[in-house]
């Protein structure tokens, strides 16, 4: 398909619109400080868990692989029940636990065994690194704009640089940002 794209099409600048992020060493001054960045959120290290019962339910837990012997009652928020759980950065297993009865977490297709035991399974990432998470992407005969947040780590941990590049018919093009402010 190489040639397809028209060539202003081909090289169109990409905008990213970085959340909240300094891609800077603070205090260096210059049009590039971006000053003060406590405003970068700090991630999250919850783990939520949530289960809407199709049928009339009364009690509804999670176990797993952290505890099976303890089954962690769930809150009902609205229409679902709702944990949120601190657990270690991993992949962890685990079974809701509705009226008495493990099941797998019919919202959820990832598995994961423990002792031979087929459970569903939950990927956790490590809530003490800084994250990047692409919150929209939108092309347009314009150009392209994407749109990204940024966390610090759990503990403070900062992003210490960011980099945009465009990688088009295999190469690599680094490209200009813009830092909005927070999402």
């Amino acid at each position: 398909m190489r040639g397809a794209w028209p060539e202003a099409m081909r090289w169109l600048p990409l905008l990213v619109l970085a959340a909240c992020s300094s891609p800077y060493n603070p205090g260096m001054g210059g049009d590039d400080d971006p000053g003060d960045t406590t405003d970068v959120p700090l991630r999250d290290c919850k783990t939520r868990f949530e289960y809407v019962p199709t049928g009339g339910v009364t009690t509804v837990a999670v176990a797993g692989q952290w505890d099976w012997t303890t089954k962690e009652p769930m809150t009902l928020s609205g229409d679902r029940y709702v944990l949120e759980k601190e657990l270690p950065a991993g992949i962890h297993a685990y079974k809701l636990v509705v009226d008495d009865q493990w099941i797998l977490d019919p919202a959820n297709a990832y598995r994961a065994y423990d002792g031979g035991v087929e459970n569903s399974g939950v990927r956790v990432d490590d809530c003490k690194a800084p994250l990047v998470k692409i919150v929209s992407h939108e092309t347009s005969a314009e150009g392209a704009v994407t749109k990204l947040a940024l966390f610090r780590g759990a503990e403070g941990a900062a992003i210490e640089s960011l980099r945009v590049v465009r990688r088009f018919e295999f190469a690599d093009h680094e490209l200009e940002y813009e830092r909005t402010g927070c999402l």
